[in-house]
This record gives structure tokens, sequence and C-alpha cells, in this order.
């Protein structure tokens, strides 16, 4: 209601009108502990009719190796890195065509029971929600003299002389970092007026990496998420070995023998993949084993 997402209006004839539903979830901080419960309000986007509720829904997604570079430069570089977080970021996409949503569960409004809600910010769970969002925030870092790096459009870059500014976005997620701190409150500030935004300070916890940054050097590590592994796939007690793979071992394409449970290796593959990005020492085996 504070960002005037929607308008309140008498039921659409021969108008889609998709639904809603309350999404429930606990959020935690880097060392396992419980931050925030959080509820969040989403529409059906299965509801939604191509060329009547939609056009085009593809947003553009930061990729892992400029995350490992832009930590890398400022680990090298002594610089600070500053992380904040845009509050319901989804929310400040403009939409371009007309949607009706039902009233949600709890909040139907007293004697306008069959009215329904015209959406004028985009919403979670909509389609087009995340390229309705990117496209607001990249407009506003072009308005403020920020230019996107060429090849890669999620990295956004200031030049003011010497002084070079980087912004990586990875969703709502925002990451500054350069060795001019007065240029970087100066953006944050800019960012906190327009939208509402978290300050972290610097970045300690993203996208499950512990981040430690001291004065000589910048230490990274994954031990939540390791942890996570162990016990999601029930080895919290297996053996510590010293190198990632024996030897001795041999694997063969054609063995006679079936896995027990595909699906589960695949996800375990596939959660250890994502753990290769803070630790390259373990890139050869995964690959192997994948």
């Amino acid at each position: 209601m504070k960002n005037k997402t929607w308008d309140l209006v008498p039921y659409p004839n021969e108008k889609n009108v998709i639904g809603n539903k309350w999404i429930y979830k606990v959020k935690f901080n880097s060392i396992g502990d419980i931050n925030k419960y959080k509820a969040r309000l989403v529409a059906k986007g299965l509801a939604q009719k191509y060329s009547v509720d939609y056009e085009e829904t593809f947003a553009l997604m930061e990729k892992m190796p400029t995350i490992r570079i832009i930590l890398a430069l400022f680990a090298t570089q002594g610089w600070k890195c500053f992380q904040l977080d845009a509050k319901s970021a989804f929310l400040n996409g403009d939409l371009d065509v007309e949607i009706f949503m039902n009233q949600p569960e709890g909040f139907i409004v007293e004697g306008k029971e069959s009215f329904v809600y015209k959406l004028k910010k985009s919403l979670y769970g909509l389609k087009q929600a995340p390229r309705a969002w990117y496209r607001k925030i990249s407009g506003f870092f072009i308005d403020i003299g920020f230019s996107k790096y060429f090849c890669n459009s999620d990295l956004y870059v200031l030049n003011q002389g010497k002084d070079v500014v980087l912004i990586l976005l990875y969703v709502d997620d925002l990451l500054i970092t350069k060795n001019n701190y007065e240029i970087i409150q100066e953006c944050i500030s800019k960012l906190k007026i327009t939208f509402e935004m978290i300050d972290f300070g610097l970045l300690y916890y993203y996208l499950g990496m512990q981040v430690y940054q001291y004065k000589d050097c910048t230490y990274l590590s994954k031990s939540k998420y390791i942890s996570y592994i162990l016990q999601n796939f029930g080895m919290e007690e297996c053996r510590y070995a010293v190198i990632p793979v024996s030897p001795r071992i041999t694997i063969s394409l054609c063995s006679n023998s079936q896995l027990a449970d595909a699906t589960a290796y695949r996800q375990l593959i596939g959660s250890i993949l994502y753990l290769t990005i803070s630790k390259p020492d373990i890139t050869f085996v995964m690959n192997l084993m994948a």
C-alpha cells in the first residue's frame, strides 16, 4: 500500500483476473540463527495469458565468474566492498499492461468484496516481474551517470577521473566497491532516496559465502553451506580426506551397477558444483563426478 502497487476497482467484465497466495519463510543469517520471519503476497502467474497479461519475460542474471572477478578485484586492490539489499525489489517495477488480481486472503475490503485490484506495479509471481525490476533499476543507474559494462549487463561502472565505482547487481542484492569512500556513500544515498534499501555495511554474507575483509587480505568461507550439504545428504559423520579424490579410484561410464537414487546423486553434484566458486581445488574431481 505504501508503494501504491494497486488500485481497488470493480470487477472487470471479459478480463482475466488472477489469484494470489501468501508465502511464509524463515530467513537465517550466516551462522544459521533465525534472522526474521517473512510473509510475502505472491500472484499466481501461471494464470496469466501470453500477449494479454505479459509479453517479454527475460531478465538478465549475473554470472558467477563475474562475481569471482569482483571479489578478486577488491581483495587484490585493497578496496572495501559494501552490500545493499532492495526491500521488496519486484514491487518497484512498472507494468505496461493491465493486470487484475483478486483481493488477498485476510485483507478483503469490507463492503467491496466483489472488487479486485488493478496492478500498477509488478508483484512477486508475475511472469514479467523480474524484467520490470531490472528495467527500473537499470534505468536508475544510467540516469545517475553509470554505464553498463560492455560484456556484462549487470555490472555498472562510474568513471570520475581516477576514481572508478563498480556496482554489481544480482536480482535484489547490490555490491558496491571502490577505494573512494565518499563516492560510494554518495551512490548509496541516491539509492536510498529512490528505493527502500537495507544497508548491510561491509560485505559479510553473499550468496552462501561468508566474506571477511581485513586490512591486508580478504577471506572467503562457505562453512555454513558445507554444513548444509552434509546435513541434507546425511553425511555429517563422514570421514575427512586430505585430497579431494583417491589417486587409485577408477570411474567408468559403462559400469554395470545402478545408482540407488539418481535424483539424489544429481542434487548432490549440483550442490557441490556451486561450492567450487570459492574452492577451485575440488573443481577437477567435481567435473569428473559430474
